[in-house]
């Protein structure tokens, strides 16, 4: 029903806006090996940016000089579209650090939101810190530490819980939107971001439930053209509502929160471009204490010739120890650790249509049968 209202809301305010509609299409072909698992790229809805097609429809209707509202339907291997964002924006072309946006909102820590698009996005797949599942059960959360490790290497598929599969949290989540709340803007040198989020960066939620919010922070400086750093954060409960019923007596998911805490870059320099973000993520868990990881990728760009260029990205997630009960003294990492490198050569065949041959190579140094080599090939239409 939420859906639904929602979905009126946005045809009968563009509408009334439609004078100043704009509607987008990105249409995302991909040819790959098909025998591949693909565990690491799978979102919660089991949709992957490897899947052969995928189809994202954009809406922008300027309301008046200050208001646009914002929306887009996202379809995966021609599933059912469903609303992968709907906000309005606010912003004053004198106030450039005012700017507001209003309910299902874009991710508003890190640099991947911004670059999620497969036209900015210069390889295809994700940075695992922004999708790759973790083995913590938000709805059904483990109760020992061998219990946990149990299911390492398992957060694609953790079963099913509610007569629903469940997937695991990854540190942050980008292949849905949260709704929320994100006031943002610029001074000078400096930009920054405040939201409050109804779900949190691991579990973003469209609906509105009975919990105190997510709180995010972020803060860059660009001191001279071509170089930007920045420290962002996020603070809230993270655990799903379903899964108090199994809490220790008293407590509610308010008393259980991910702690997140990252730093960014970007430089560009002639034909070079390089992005790179570190977090460190940290989950209080109902039985298990603090559950800690930490991740990172780095992104360098070169272009070749004009419409010519060749990228590549290399990645990790690393678990924190933990000890398994059954064998006293016996420590591992409570999910496996992940390493990941990624390259492309792309080609811009129109201003509206890239070419991609990617490789992407996943390592499970302690689970060897995770592994996987993914070879594709993409067209990426924007119209």
């Amino acid at each position: 029903m939420r859906k639904v209202i929602l979905a009126a809301l946005i045809l009968s305010v563009t509408v009334s806006a439609q004078e100043k509609l704009d509607v987008g299409l990105q249409l995302d072909v991909v040819l790959r090996n098909p025998d591949v698992k693909d565990y690491t790229n799978l979102t919660f809805r089991g949709h992957s940016n490897f899947h052969t097609v995928r189809t994202r429809l954009i809406f922008n209707a300027q309301v008046n000089d200050y208001i646009s509202i914002n929306a887009q339907l996202l379809s995966d291997n021609s599933s059912s579209p469903y609303v992968f964002s709907a906000y309005a924006h606010w912003s004053h072309p004198t106030l450039t650090y005012l700017n507001l946006n209003v309910g299902i909102i874009p991710i508003p820590v890190g640099l991947f939101g911004a670059n999620t698009y497969s036209d900015k996005n210069p390889v295809i797949g994700v940075p695992l810190i922004y999708v790759h599942h973790t083995n913590i059960n938000i709805y059904d959360p483990q109760i020992t530490n061998s219990e946990l490790l149990s299911q390492r290497g398992k957060g694609f598929n953790l079963g099913g819980y509610g007569g629903q599969g469940v997937s695991g949290i990854p540190f942050l989540y980008d292949a849905c939107w949260n709704s929320g709340v994100n006031l943002f803007g610029s001074y000078g040198p400096l930009d920054y971001s405040l939201a409050a989020l109804f779900g949190s960066l691991s579990r973003p939620l469209i609906q509105i439930e009975d919990r105190i919010p997510q709180i995010t922070a972020q803060v860059a400086v660009t001191p001279v053209a071509g170089i930007r750093a920045g420290l962002f954060g996020g603070w809230g409960p993270y655990m799903a509502l379903i899964a108090e019923e199994d809490f220790p007596l008293g407590k509610d998911v308010n008393d259980y929160k991910q702690i997140l805490g990252g730093v960014l870059s970007e430089i560009s320099y002639g034909h070079f471009d390089s992005q790179g973000e570190f977090i460190v993520s940290a989950y209080d868990h109902p039985f298990l204490g603090y559950l800690k990881g930490n991740g990172f990728y780095t992104l360098l760009k070169y272009k070749i010739l004009t419409g010519v260029y060749a990228a590549v990205r290399w990645e990790q997630m690393n678990f924190g120890k933990i000890e398994d009960e059954t064998n006293p003294g016996s420590r591992h990492t409570w999910d496996y650790n992940v390493r990941r490198a990624e390259a492309a050569i792309g080609y811009y065949l129109d201003r509206n249509v890239l070419l991609k041959l990617d490789t992407q190579i996943n390592r499970f140094p302690g689970q060897s049968s995770l592994n996987d080599d993914i070879y594709a090939l993409q067209l990426s239409l924007s119209l």
